[in-house]
């Protein structure tokens, strides 16, 4: 089995193995992976041994630049945060998540605003802001029948509804601890 390591263009467009080649990753890459890392930072946080951090590096996530920002004040550009949109795209949903560069300060993060998406992107983001929003839907309401309409009317699930609940009931079978349903 393998999973894709594309950047997650795939779980959106169902034309993107049209358009690229599929790069598997062995599903079970990442497990050895996550555990030895959880090993490495469980002993990190016992030890007494003066650890040299400063060799590692700067992670490439920006959590750590953002809220040195807003500690000291210090104007910082951010090249992407995760911010609910309040016009920062205009073409997309008010109130979706949406990543954009930002500012950060003492006061907090500024998102930039951006041009117009265009279509037929805007088109494919809609979509999904629209599936999201039925999956919560379907939390808030316990309701198993408005998950599988999301699972129905992503683009990329299989065009048979049979199929489409095939997937959905094995889905529901090994998640079911954790489902609200």
């Amino acid at each position: 089995m393998a999973c894709s390591v594309d950047s997650h263009i795939g779980e959106y467009l169902p034309f993107a193995l049209d358009a690229a080649d599929w790069m598997p990753t062995p599903i079970d890459f990442h497990g050895p992976v996550s555990e030895v890392a959880e090993k490495a930072a469980s002993w990190a946080a016992r030890t007494k041994v003066p650890l040299p951090l400063q060799i590692m590096g700067h992670s490439p996530e920006e959590v750590v630049p953002i809220i040195a920002a807003m500690h000291t004040g210090e104007p910082r550009w951010i090249m992407a945060v995760n911010v609910p949109n309040r016009g920062f795209l205009p073409d997309v949903a008010d109130g979706a998540v949406v990543e954009v560069g930002a500012t950060v300060d003492g006061d907090g993060i500024h998102p930039d605003e951006m041009d117009p998406i265009g279509e037929p992107v805007a088109g494919w983001i809609a979509t999904q802001v629209e599936l999201q929003d039925l999956v919560v839907e379907a939390v808030l309401q316990r309701d198993p029948d408005l998950a599988f309409e999301a699972l129905r009317n992503d683009p990329n699930s299989p065009a048979d509804e049979s199929a489409c609940r095939t997937i959905f009931d094995e889905l529901m079978a090994r998640q079911a601890a954790h489902l609200p349903f």
